[in-house]
């Protein structure tokens, strides 16, 4: 009896041997011991590793399919739809995908194999467009976080749960991703638990989460609109250095200038469509205000030019108070009457004072306040006093005529520096035209300089 079994066994030995994959597979999925609809045994821990590498790879074990212990020459069991139509698959969708597409030449590249350790691999080549939500305040020096997040369809984490694998979740082909306008900074796996309520019933599923971290190539958008916005903003400043009343060349510039930039404006589908508030509509803005700013500089300018040709009186010489004459043009009598003005004999004690330090020294000042309070000085002769006389000195005319010119060289001083004077605060319109346009050549450049500083600090470092 012992020997009937012994050979019994031997030949079903034989015939595990000598069967070919399709009878072996059909021989594991026979309808007597392999149900498609049940979960494998939960006997031991099912495992699924999801792994990226230009498709998508599922892995579990199926106990069922176990055929290490048979006696077969087969190493491995490789189809696609007839495998796929015969034994459980695990059923995994994304959830944040907009459309998915799985790709092939002629049909769809669905491949399973299962392993003799009952091991069961599924591959297939996927095209998936993912609903990312972007940040685009940065935009075009943003960086994108966007999830691939993938979920158990039927089955919660008490029959089924996801998990990554522990040494090559991920694999990228080529060691890089190159992708038509992002470059990638890393990748993050992660697991998670989604929680539902549905009719009184409480359900939790386990996904899987694949973190692309982004940053946007902005190669082109520097080379296409940042730089020729640079050297326009740069051209409208040319205007500064023509003459204030070259208004045909001064206004075909500022105004084809300003025409240039708008017409460089953002276009096409490169620019997300959203209402947020992003940073090139600060450069954009910016650049605008700066070309514009020089077309009112010349238009003020330009006007002050044409107010006429009087000087203009200024209280001092800063600019604070040059820029206030331009607001009201004071107009005032032409240097010729004020000179004449300034010629007349002085007549102010502050003046006789002044000039009274280049008389003779036999001459002094004798100043008093008469009885309206109003200081009158006259010339008297100094006493000499001889012993116990004073006697009063006649001087002869050669004296007299010495004293005459040191009071005209004393006048003659006093007239050169009120003139001097006067005339340091007086401008024409035409002077504090030319004067602004000096300054704006310093100004306009240093200000675009410190707005480049701040605006590429905050957009690169930040």
């Amino acid at each position: 009896m012992e020997n009937w079994i012994f050979w019994n066994k031997k030949a079903v030995e034989n015939v595990y041997k000598g069967m070919t994959q399709s009878e072996l597979f059909a021989y594991l999925t026979d309808k007597s011991r392999y149900d498609k609809l049940q979960i494998p045994s939960l006997d031991n821990q099912p495992m699924n590793d999801i792994e990226v590498q230009m498709l998508l790879e599922l892995r579990w074990e199926d106990p069922r399919l176990r055929y290490s212990n048979l006696n077969t020459t087969i190493s491995l069991l490789i189809g696609e739809k007839f495998l796929f139509d015969n034994i459980w698959i695990p059923h995994i969708f994304m959830t944040n995908e907009k459309n998915s597409l799985i790709l092939g030449p002629i049909r769809k590249d669905d491949l399973i194999t299962v392993l003799p350790t009952a091991t069961v691999l599924f591959t297939t080549r996927l095209r998936s467009s993912l609903v990312c939500h972007l940040s685009v305040g940065k935009f075009p020096f943003d960086k994108q976080i966007c999830d691939l997040v993938m979920d158990s369809w039927r089955y919660n984490t008490s029959a089924l749960r996801l998990v990554w694998d522990t040494e090559n979740p991920i694999l990228l082909h080529g060691g890089k991703v190159s992708l038509a306008e992002f470059y990638l900074i890393g990748l993050e796996t992660m697991s998670s638990s989604d929680f539902y309520q549905r009719a009184g019933h409480a359900y939790n599923y386990s996904s899987l989460i694949l973190r692309f971290h982004l940053a946007r190539e902005y190669g082109f958008y520097l080379m296409d609109y940042y730089v020729p916005s640079c050297l326009l903003v740069i051209l409208s400043w040319v205007s500064f250095w023509q003459s204030p009343d070259a208004l045909p060349s001064r206004a075909y510039l500022g105004s084809m200038t300003m025409l240039t930039f708008l017409m460089l404006g953002w276009s096409g589908d490169s620019i997300p469509r959203t209402s947020q508030f992003m940073a090139n509509d600060v450069w954009e803005l910016s650049c605008t205000a700066f070309i514009f700013l020089s077309l009112a500089e010349f238009a003020f300018v330009n006007t002050i030019d044409r107010s006429g040709s009087d000087s203009v009186k200024l209280k001092r010489p800063t600019t604070k108070y040059i820029l206030k004459s331009t607001v009201s043009l004071t107009p005032r009598e032409p240097r010729s009457l004020h000179r004449r003005r300034v010629s007349s004999a002085p007549s102010s004690p502050e003046i006789r004072k002044h000039f009274a330090q280049f008389l003779s020294p036999d001459y002094q000042p004798d100043f008093q306040k008469n009885k309206f309070g109003i200081e009158q000085g006259t010339l008297r002769k100094r006493e000499i006093t001889f012993g116990s006389h004073s006697p009063v000195e006649i001087h002869k005319a050669s004296d007299a005529r010495d004293f005459a010119d040191q009071l005209n060289k004393a006048l003659e001083k006093v007239k050169e520096d009120e003139e001097k004077s006067v005339l340091a605060f007086m401008m024409t319109p035409q002077e504090i035209a030319q004067w602004i346009d000096e300054k704006s050549r310093i100004v306009f450049p240093v200000a675009f300089l410190i707005f480049n500083v701040v605006y590429w600090s905050i957009t690169l470092l930040l």
